[in-house]
């Protein structure tokens, strides 16, 4: 059964997936980023998908080409994690169904922040990173492959369809939350998953986790050593690890996009306490 590390892009996604690929697939909790293999992204890393899918494909057969794969992942019948940007509630059909998944954790940021790491993880300019993130109908194609076709949607959706999910368990962590109480936080997250898993809490290794997880080292690795899922923009690689904690939104998004953002989003942003 699939338990799910979803967000929309740029959110922390892939800080969540580091410390959950550290705690279950390392004795001492050090991450490297090999350890990522071990959660894979869907529905990108799932060849048998892709020879049925094409730019064409509606959402309804994609819906049940996915659900037919995670029929598929699922034959062995262990536990495992996969990350996903994708919408949850698709037009008349879902991403994922009660029979394939167990559980979701589902990471949202200020949409104000997502837009700067928009813009360099897809350099855009600020103004194309606002239509992406209001894009309702957004579908994006991670590999460049048919197999990478994902339906994210704008943010407010993918994040409602996780937040207000009816047939599984799906804990919220604010990326803020995460950045300031990141002990607390992970703890939180391994406490909602006891209920699915058996968790051995051990404080060195959780405390090995977050220190190998800060974004300076993940920043000084990937300097190091690359880091597979940046993107290639103008024939160079983009930082992944670009800004992070000084990813301040009022340094970088004008008024007037801020301003659009919270008027679009102000039921969402201020339930989340980002208003």
């Amino acid at each position: 059964m699939i338990i799910w590390i979803s967000s929309y892009p740029k959110s922390g996604n892939t800080w969540v997936r580091s410390m959950l690929s550290a705690f279950f697939y390392t004795d001492d909790g050090i991450f490297d980023f090999k350890l990522l293999d071990n959660i894979k992204q869907f529905p990108q890393d799932f060849e048998f998908i892709s020879q049925s899918l094409t730019n064409s494909t509606s959402l309804g057969d994609m819906a049940n080409l996915w659900i037919n794969a995670q029929k598929r992942i699922n034959e062995d019948g262990k536990l495992k994690f996969l990350k996903t940007h994708g919408v949850l509630n698709l037009p008349g059909h879902h991403f994922t169904d009660k029979a394939n998944s167990l559980a979701g954790i589902y990471v949202v940021r200020d949409p104000r922040s997502v837009i700067t790491s928009l813009s360099n993880h897809f350099d855009l300019s600020t103004e194309a990173s606002f239509e992406f993130l209001t894009n309702e109908l957004n579908i994006i194609n991670i590999n460049n492959e048919n197999s990478g076709l994902t339906y994210i949607g704008d943010w407010k959706n993918n994040y409602i369809s996780w937040r207000y999910c009816d047939f599984i368990k799906v804990k919220i962590v604010r990326y803020e939350d995460l950045l300031s109480s990141t002990y607390k936080e992970f703890i939180g997250i391994l406490n909602f998953l006891n209920a699915f898993t058996e968790i051995a809490f051990n404080k060195t290794k959780i405390d090995n986790i977050i220190k190998s997880t800060e974004f300076s080292r993940m920043q000084s690795n990937e300097q190091r050593l690359g880091f597979p899922e940046a993107q290639i923009r103008s024939g160079r690689k983009k930082a992944f690890f670009h800004l992070g904690k000084d990813n301040k939104w009022e340094r970088y998004v004008d008024k007037e996009i801020s301003e659009k953002i919270c008027s679009k989003y102000l039921p969402e942003m201020k339930e989340l306490r980002y208003l």
